[in-house]
């Protein structure tokens, strides 16, 4: 192989890290779910593909009476639930 041939694997490359980043968001929503579950609530996500003025495209948290707790607009990202739920000590 010579120098020049790692220029035709970029295309691999940028497929691969697309596909971990994926996979590292996914990791972070559901351990943000299992945080909200845990105290009681649920954090729902979003479904829209193109955020609007109510929807941004992120998380809500619901409590067991299906009412709004926080994050309305789904402006919650998953690292803001999971700091809700944070310990604080």
């Amino acid at each position: 192989m010579r120098w020049n041939d790692c220029a035709s694997l970029a295309p691999f490359y940028f497929f691969w890290e697309s596909k971990m980043l994926v996979e590292e968001t996914k990791a972070v929503e559901a351990r943000a779910r299992r945080a909200a579950k845990r105290a009681g609530f649920i954090a729902r996500k979003s479904r829209a593909r193109v955020g609007s003025v109510d929807n941004l495209g992120g998380f809500m948290l619901v409590n067991e009476y299906n009412h709004v707790v926080d994050g309305s607009r789904f402006d919650l990202s998953a690292h803001d639930v999971i700091a809700y739920f944070a310990p604080t000590d």
